[in-house]
């Protein structure tokens, strides 16, 4: 997880498609926030050839889709105490 602060601004990178490092990302933002107000999601891949992950989904599905759910799902708590916007 890449994490940059600069004001009241995180950056987190979790664009992978593993799916255990976007909970581990949601996790540690857990840890050390209070609250969030806003998530934007920016996922991207297309990959040239199909691969499938250690979780036996097609790698583009869970960088795009399955990745954010699960990172985002996982900030929901933190988004509720300020009725954040994803």
């Amino acid at each position: 997880v890449y994490q940059q602060y600069t004001n009241a601004i995180v950056d987190a990178y979790a664009g992978h498609p593993d799916l255990e490092r976007h909970r581990e990302a949601a996790t540690a933002h857990r840890e050390w926030l209070e609250s969030l107000d806003a998530v934007v999601d920016n996922a991207g891949a297309i990959h040239e050839h199909r691969r499938v992950t250690d979780d036996g989904m097609e790698a583009t599905f869970a960088t795009m889709v399955a990745g954010p759910f699960v990172l985002i799902g996982g900030l929901l708590p933190l988004l509720a105490r300020t009725q954040g916007r994803v």
